[in-house]
């Protein structure tokens, strides 16, 4: 076996072996796609909970009034029920509350509290006379106002006219939406570190801020390099009719596969009522791991280069060397 290749078997191992770790990180990374197929993590819900706590069906917060027909000054008894919030505000708001509190009766709101052995309580209200015309409505909100139930009702001698939304064109459905890598232990997060396939748990939002229910909600989820790119669509299931100041959470995980690195832009589309509005999250990646091994591998690639090309160099300085002559005229 010669020199060079002998000088040569040592950095070839450590090539080899770098090479090796990446071809098996890209093997168990999985084939360079788009996205993969996503999967249902929890299952939609209707709730009044603008936070996304997901809430069972029983736990829905709701107020019902006894009677429906009532004059000012008349004192009814509220059910309420599926609220977790500890205080609540009670008001009478007219135009179905469609503006907001420019049609409820602030100043004479009752503030009352949740017991805390039950979830479904009775409270005395008096009825007051709203700032603007029926239809009328018993409004009952938390604190933060995350939790709000509704109950129509018909306001004896108050006047009646045509609902006036807050504004022409006004969108009844906001949305959010967050996109976060599930944290699957060390492996996994080596694994992204190199540019792997990443697992992403995606959360989209729905909250109607008006006071009729909303049917017939569009939702169109995709992820792209930027905000006018499009990698693929996330499928989210059909979203279900949504309660007066309701909201619908749904929360998808998906497989983005390698090579994950830079920026990603989620965004989420509602349409209701021919009207739309969009929400976007932006996720990053920098594969640390991967340009650290990248850079050990193109080093040793380097020194193998540098150190073959100074052994044929040397090699031919000695060829090109004249041969030395002894006393007796005869090359050594």
């Amino acid at each position: 076996m010669s020199r060079l290749s002998v000088s040569a078997i040592r950095p070839l191992r450590c090539v080899v072996a770098v090479g090796m770790s990446l071809v098996v990180t890209a093997t168990l990374a999985g084939p360079a796609r788009a996205i993969d197929a996503a999967t249902s993590t929890t299952a939609p819900t209707q709730t009044s909970t603008s936070s996304g706590t997901p809430a069972s069906a029983g736990r829905v917060p709701s107020v019902g009034l006894v009677v429906k027909e009532v004059a000012v000054g008349t004192t009814v008894s509220l059910r309420l029920s599926g609220f977790t919030a500890k205080v609540l505000t009670i008001q009478i708001c007219g135009n179905e509350g469609r503006k907001g509190s420019v049609d409820c009766n602030v100043l004479d709101a009752k503030t009352v509290d949740v017991p805390s052995e039950s979830k479904i309580f009775l409270t005395d209200f008096t009825v007051t006379k709203p700032p603007t015309p029926c239809p009328c409505i018993v409004q009952v909100a938390s604190e933060r106002f995350d939790e709000v139930a509704v109950a129509a009702f018909t306001l004896l001698g108050h006047p009646i006219a045509p609902v006036v939304d807050s504004g022409k064109g006004a969108i009844p459905l906001q949305v959010s939406l967050v996109a976060e890598p599930v944290d699957g232990g060390l492996w996994a997060r080596a694994r992204t570190s190199l540019a792997g396939a990443t697992w992403y748990d995606v959360t989209v939002i729905v909250q109607n801020t008006s006071a009729s229910v909303v049917q017939g909600t569009v939702l169109s989820v995709g992820v792209g390099r930027n905000a006018e790119d499009l990698i693929s669509d996330v499928v989210f299931p059909k979203v279900d009719d949504i309660a007066p100041r309701g909201t619908w959470r749904e929360t998808v995980r998906l497989r983005l596969s390698s090579p994950i690195y830079g920026t990603y832009v989620w965004r989420a589309t509602t349409t209701a009522f021919g009207l739309s509005t969009t929400a976007t999250a932006t996720t990053k990646n920098q594969p640390t791991l991967f340009f650290v091994l990248g850079a050990i591998f193109c080093l040793v690639v380097l020194t193998l280069v540098v150190r073959l090309v100074l052994r044929l160099v040397r090699r031919l300085v000695r060829r090109r060397k004249p041969p030395t002559v002894n006393r007796l005229g005869i090359a050594a």
